[in-house]
């Protein structure tokens, strides 16, 4: 069981991007909200505060009206199809100060 944890602490760390943790490191550059929720169940096994730290990195993407966004860009990755294709920045609502784009599922 130790060497599972280990490995398993592992992959968080390598996945970690200074507070929130990508789902694969080459291809999805980005916090995806539903991967965000598992990975501080992770987190939680062997860093709490960690943990918290990814949930709160979610939150900082919730817009007025509560909506929390499936995907919240990262401005240094690239992603196909990006940000303008979702055209979200026109409806309005999205986090005051907020600059990066974001859609929802």
């Amino acid at each position: 069981m130790s060497q599972l944890i280990d490995r398993a602490r592992g992959v968080l760390e390598s996945n970690d991007r200074g507070g929130f943790t990508v789902p694969s490191a080459k291809l999805y550059p980005h916090q995806w909200n539903w991967d965000s929720g598992f990975c501080a169940i992770g987190w939680r096994h062997v860093d709490p505060r960690r943990a918290a730290r990814e949930l709160e990195m979610l939150l900082r993407g919730q817009w007025q009206d509560g909506l929390i966004p499936h995907i919240i860009f990262n401005p240094d990755g690239h992603y196909e199809p990006g940000p303008a294709q979702w055209k979200t920045r026109p409806a309005g609502g999205e986090p005051g100060g907020f600059t990066l784009a974001l859609i929802w599922s």
